[in-house]
């Protein structure tokens, strides 16, 4: 039985996100004023903000509004823009740092959203792939996602007159107000979908192997810097078995420092023949191998989680190398923001303490802003 489209077509849930604009646009700015006002560090940015706060609002409803009107008409709503270069610049120049700092910026909104209202947006997803016929759901197919608000949202703070770091604080600073906003929206558009009585499209659909591909996407891959088959000195491992009973707590642990020690040892080996610098090596051979072994232990040595985990390995050591043309620094500057929200939810693993995770993202950062920068740069630390 066909359903009325007003009811079930996309132009109908997004009128309806359009309509909450303005309610997510105020929220955000009063979490934003509360903010500023209420931390005694944000103190030097308030000059700043009262400045711009009287536009704050219609810019981010317009911003906003953009985007989702591009999506109604089929329209790719998240084309990635290059920095605007100034007359005189050098085509590569310290911009680069700035829009690296913005990137990770969005990357954090987009991963703070998604957390927070995973299980509906997974939903949606199924909604618009059974829209479009596709059996599995991808992120990408849901119109709605959450990398729309975070750069939305980006772009209205750009016209804040602030530095980059700045900037980066008050992504952050917005990233609650906003989280919290879009979860009653998300909501809201779902019951509106089991009003219209589609909740057969809100449930999974596809292959029985359904689960492990949602573990994957929640899990996340960084698209073109797949893993290749291993080549000598790559990281590849084979580990022992892991124990079948879960009340095996000695037998677990037994299992996790065996993983470690080979862990440690075949990376050793890798980082051996990479320029990967203290900073990389200190992470990788500290943090990231109990990733990896906690993974393991969790999901299986052959599992798609493990996976992401060994090959984030490679990922990394590419993305902090000089870049050898201005195509390839395009690709890893829009490859960056996924990298850093996987990076992230593999911290959140082994609940990496939030100073030493912010330590190592800031220097990352900069080693990411050295390698989108000329070819052949030298790479300290």
């Amino acid at each position: 039985m066909m359903v009325q489209a007003s009811s079930t077509s996309l132009a109908f849930l997004i009128d309806q996100t359009l309509a909450e604009v303005p309610t997510l646009a105020h929220a955000v700015y009063n979490g934003l004023q509360d903010e500023l006002k209420d931390r005694l560090e944000h103190q030097y940015l308030l000059g700043c903000w009262n400045r711009h706060r009287a536009r704050f609002i219609a810019d981010l409803e317009d911003s906003l509004s953009q985007s989702l009107l591009i999506a109604r008409t089929g329209g790719a709503p998240l084309p990635y823009q290059r920095p605007p270069q100034r007359d005189g610049e050098l085509p590569l120049s310290l911009v680069d740092d700035a829009q690296v700092l913005k990137d990770v910026a969005i990357a954090h909104v987009t991963q703070a959203i998604e957390e927070h209202s995973r299980a509906e947006l997974h939903q949606l997803g199924n909604f618009f792939a059974a829209l479009r016929g596709i059996a599995r759901p991808l992120k990408n197919d849901n119109p709605l996602r959450a990398a729309l608000f975070a750069q939305a949202l980006a772009r209205t703070i750009d016209g804040v007159p602030v530095d980059a770091d700045s900037r980066y604080a008050l992504m952050r600073m917005a990233a609650p107000p906003l989280t919290a906003s879009l979860h009653h929206l998300y909501s809201s558009l779902c019951q509106s979908l089991r009003a219209a009585r589609l909740s057969g499209l809100l449930i999974s659909h596809g292959s029985p192997s359904q689960g492990a591909e949602r573990r994957q996407r929640q899990w996340g891959t960084v698209p073109d810097m797949t893993m290749r088959p291993a080549a000598p000195g790559s990281f590849a491992m084979s580990t022992p078995a892991v124990p079948q009973s879960d009340e095996d707590l000695q037998g677990r642990e037994q299992h996790r420092q065996a993983w470690l020690r080979k862990l440690r040892s075949q990376l050793q080996r890798q980082l051996d023949h990479a320029q990967a610098g203290k900073l990389i090596r200190r992470f990788l051979l500290g943090p990231w191998i109990e990733v990896i072994a906690q993974v393991m232990i969790q999901h299986g040595e052959e599992a798609s989680e493990t996976r992401t985990c060994l090959g984030l390995v490679t990922t990394l050591l590419h993305s902090v190398s000089p870049q050898p043309d201005e195509a390839a620094r395009e690709r890893l500057r829009a490859q960056l923001p996924r990298l850093i929200e996987a990076l992230n939810r593999g911290m959140d693993v082994i609940a990496l303490p939030p100073m030493e995770r912010k330590t190592f993202l800031d220097a990352l950062m900069r080693r990411h802003g050295r390698a989108l920068q000329l070819p052949g740069c030298l790479m300290s630390r």
